[in-house]
């Protein structure tokens, strides 16, 4: 699509899953796609997809389940991460420390839960993403650090914080830049929205200014004038930190990954429902993070250092 029949973006950020624990299936038989990136199941390629620990090794594994909730949420703080990373050789991480970080097993195989992963009869609306859309398999985090630092690097390109906190300071988002720049955009969230931690974010929200119900969004694609319509869709799913009543959807452990694949579903099918629209719209589908679950490619050498506000050590990856 040339640039300027571009009309809206459209981004979805679930939560806290790797490229490998998602899609890593695609370069196994039967998919066998030479140009994914993912994972192996011949010999010769397995050394660098082993993790050990207390003397075993374990290698990725097929989770028996997308329905049932997990056992655990493996911790993905910025200090369990770079345990799972490894320590890095000539600036190559070994990615061999997952179990290490979370031992948690999958009580229906004994086998780690953070060494397993999905595939396409598990994970039915992202294998139809995989087969008729783009995918990036050199996929990472902004940085090796937890949800909240990684959504504001998404959300702002830096972070005052380098892990979770209770009220997240003030930043300057890509909606402040909107705003200013007037270009119109539009928060649909499935619960409360992310930046509800955010207190500055209060009125906003609560007062619906640029910020509705989930339920909206068909009608709105559907039915809302030109005049009106978003050139820029953030779509936020029913968080499981967040408070709900109903079951959570954003993929976030110990959450079952059904609810997440039934949610995509439901923006894809509220999105190509105007023909006319669709045309015109770029639809993003990411991760904040890996949540702590394996992925065997190293992140590159880019160093991110914390914004003059705040006191973290820079990054290095």
């Amino acid at each position: 699509m040339p640039l300027d029949a571009v009309k809206t973006i459209v981004v979805l950020m679930q939560e806290n899953r790797s490229f490998d624990h998602m899609l890593g299936y695609l370069s196994l038989p039967p998919w066998s796609r030479p140009n994914v990136d993912g994972l192996k199941n011949d010999p010769a390629s397995l050394a660098g997809y082993t993790n050990s620990n207390n003397g075993q090794n374990y290698l990725p594994y097929r989770l028996p389940s997308p329905g049932a909730k997990l056992p655990d949420d493996p911790i993905h703080d910025r200090g369990h991460i770079a345990t799972q990373m490894g320590t890095p050789a000539g600036g190559v991480f070994p990615m061999n420390g997952f179990v290490n970080s979370c031992p948690t097993l999958d009580p229906a195989t004994g086998q780690p839960m953070v060494m397993g992963y999905f595939n396409a009869e598990d994970l039915p609306t992202t294998h139809f993403f995989a087969e008729n859309f783009a995918i990036c398999d050199k996929w990472f985090s902004s940085i090796p650090a937890s949800t909240q630092p990684n959504r504001l690097m998404s959300m702002a390109g830096t972070s005052t914080i380098d892990n979770n906190k209770d009220i997240i300071p003030h930043q300057y988002l890509v909606y402040d830049w909107l705003e200013d720049h007037k270009v119109k955009w539009r928060v649909y969230h499935d619960s409360m929205p992310f930046f509800a931690l955010m207190p500055e974010w209060f009125p906003w929200i609560l007062l619906d200014h640029d910020f509705r119900d989930f339920s909206r969004l068909f009608e709105d694609i559907q039915n809302e004038s030109d005049d009106t319509f978003p050139e820029v869709i953030f779509i936020e799913p029913r968080f499981t930190d967040a408070p709900h009543i109903e079951t959570p959807n954003d993929d976030h452990a110990p959450s079952a990954i059904t609810p997440g694949q039934d949610f995509m579903a439901k923006v894809y099918s509220a999105l190509t429902s105007n023909a006319d629209r669709w045309a015109g719209m770029v639809f993003v589908v990411t991760y904040d993070e890996h949540g702590g679950f394996f992925d065997h490619v190293s992140p590159p050498a880019m160093a991110t250092n914390p914004p003059a506000d705040a006191s973290y050590a820079p990054f290095t990856t």
